[in-house]
């Protein structure tokens, strides 16, 4: 990550919500609480590992830290739990999903705001893949065509790609309480909400600047 925040480009055909902060403070503050966030979820103890790589279709998951050496999604995967419970996604190199079959659906009230996603390398959503959570890769992202996501898309040295995408911010009625967030920030204010009409390259630093201002509201880095 550097320690400067370079100015947005790309933005001709995209509507955003909110404020865009460019090359600013904010910004910069912002790109320094998402390297926070990015190393309180490598600290998590892996509830359960898997060898390899782990394709989590047909997976029905409770709660937890789940690691990898990387993640993929073909299919369905359900996560179930409460709305106040988190689920943690470890992955050493990438996440990728494939086929527009690739969704995640909640059982029991699980909410978005508390799925995250840590991605040692890059993400990669194939075309019509329905996401949810927030991500956190250390390269790129790549949304590819009409890829949804409901959550936030956050890299580190690299780029945000999108073609007509629709990223959500997500409201959340409840977030887990200090004891249970294993080091991550409350993520329950309103959001803002991004979306996409045509291809663009999206600058890190506009979203970055909803969740760090999130970090800075209300500061629950508590370790599990």
């Amino acid at each position: 990550m550097s320690a400067s925040a370079p100015h947005t480009t790309g933005f001709g055909s995209v509507t955003l919500g909110g404020t865009v902060h460019d090359a600013n403070g904010t910004a910069l503050s912002a790109q320094a609480d998402r390297g926070a966030a990015f190393t309180a979820l490598g600290s998590q103890t892996c509830d359960t590992t898997y060898a390899g790589t782990k394709d989590l279709v047909g997976e029905n998951l409770v709660a937890g830290v789940y690691c990898a050496d990387a993640f993929e999604l073909t299919g369905t995967l359900t996560l179930n739990g409460a709305a106040t419970d988190v689920w943690i996604f470890k992955s050493a190199s990438s996440l990728v999903t494939t086929g527009s079959t690739a969704n995640i659906v909640f059982t029991g009230g699980g909410q978005a705001c508390n799925v995250w996603w840590r991605v040692v390398s890059s993400a990669t959503f194939d075309a019509g893949t329905e996401f949810v959570g927030n991500v956190l890769a250390s390269t790129s992202i790549t949304f590819a065509t009409g890829a949804t996501l409901d959550g936030r898309a956050l890299d580190g040295t690299a780029e945000i790609t999108l073609d007509s995408n629709t990223i959500t911010g997500p409201t959340c009625t409840a977030t887990a309480d200090a004891s249970a967030t294993p080091g991550l920030p409350d993520t329950s204010i309103t959001a803002e909400t991004d979306e996409t009409t045509a291809v663009n390259l999206l600058a890190i630093f506009f979203v970055l600047a909803v969740v760090g201002y999130a970090v800075h509201k209300s500061d629950r880095l508590t370790n599990r």
